[in-house]
C-alpha cells in the first residue's frame, strides 16, 4: 500500500564513477550477460532440430492454440516485435488456425521462426544493492508467439512432469506458492520452539538457478527419465536451443 518513489536504472563503472550516458550503461550490462548467459565451460549448444523433417505425431491444432491463448493475460509486455498478445488472443479462428500452421512448418521443414527464439533484456537494479552490471535483475521480454509455444509444450507435459519432481520443489507449479513454503518453514518452528527439540534446515539460494540453465544437462535428464514423447523433444530442443536476448536500446532512455 506504501507508495514507492521512482528511482531511475542506473550503473556504476569499476572505478566507482556512475555512467552519464546511456551508451555506456548499456556497453556493460551487454558485456556482463554475454559472460552470465553463455557457458563458461566452452561446452556446445544443443541443435534445434534433430533426424530429418517430418510432422509431428500429434500436430499442433486450432483447438489447442485457442486454450492456450484463453491463458494469455492482457496489458502484458510486448516482446521484439511490438505485438501485443491480444492481437491474437482475440484475432478469431482464421488467426487460430494460420498460427497452428506456422507452428507446425517449423517441424515439417525444420525451419526457425524467428519470433519464437527473439527476447529484449531489460535489466533493473536490486533494491539495497551497488548498481553495478553483476547486481542487476534481467527482465526478458518475448514475443507473444513464443509465450505460446512455451505454453503449449508446458501443456502437453505437465501431467509427466509432476511425477518427476518431488514434494520439496515448489517453484514454476500450479498451486505451489511461495506462501506454502514459508507457512511451511513456520510450521517447522512452531514445533521446534513446543516441543523443544532441535532441528536443522539446509537452504539453497538459487537466485540465478533458473537464469543460466545448462540446456544440454537438462535435456539429458529428460530423456534418461524419458518424462517426454518424441514430439515434445523436439518441440523442447526448438525452444531451448539457439535463443538470442538483446537490450533495447530505443527504449533505453526509459530506464
Amino acid at each position: 500500500m506504501a507508495v514507492h518513489k521512482y528511482v531511475p536504472f542506473k550503473i556504476v563503472r569499476q572505478s566507482g564513477c556512475e555512467h552519464t550516458s546511456i551508451k555506456g550503461m548499456i556497453t556493460d550490462v551487454e558485456n556482463f550477460y554475454k559472460r552470465f548467459f553463455n557457458d563458461e565451460e566452452g561446452t556446445a549448444g544443443i541443435a534445434e532440430f534433430e533426424g530429418t523433417a517430418r510432422p509431428l505425431n500429434k500436430p499442433i491444432t486450432a483447438d489447442e492454440i485457442e486454450n492456450i491463448l484463453r491463458s494469455l493475460r492482457n496489458n502484458r509486455a510486448r516482446g521484439p516485435d511490438e505485438l501485443h498478445g491480444e492481437y491474437f488472443k482475440y484475432g478469431g479462428d482464421t488467426v487460430r488456425e494460420y498460427l497452428a500452421w506456422i507452428l507446425n512448418q517449423i517441424f515439417e521443414r525444420h525451419e526457425q521462426l524467428a519470433a519464437t527464439q527473439e527476447s529484449t533484456l531489460y535489466p533493473l537494479n536490486k533494491l539495497g544493492k551497488e548498481p553495478i552490471a553483476e547486481n542487476t535483475r534481467p527482465l526478458a521480454f518475448q514475443n507473444s508467439v513464443r509465450k505460446i509455444v512455451s505454453s503449449l509444450v508446458l501443456k502437453r507435459i505437465q501431467a509427466k512432469a509432476e511425477t518427476f519432481l518431488t514434494g520439496n520443489q515448489y517453484g514454476f507449479r500450479p498451486g505451489r506458492s511461495t506462501q506454502e513454503a514459508v507457512w511451511t518453514l513456520q510450521w517447522m518452528n512452531a514445533m521446534v520452539i513446543r516441543y523443544k527439540e532441535k532441528y536443522e534446515i539446509q537452504a539453497i539460494d538459487l537466485s540465478k538457478a533458473f537464469d543460466c540453465v545448462k540446456r544440454d544437462k537438462l535435456m539429458a535428464i529428460v530423456q534418461q527419465a524419458e518424462i517426454v514423447n518424441e514430439d515434445e523433444k523436439r518441440m523442447l530442443l526448438y525452444l531451448l536451443s539457439d535463443t538470442r536476448s538483446s537490450e533495447s536500446k530505443d527504449r533505453a532512455g526509459k530506464w
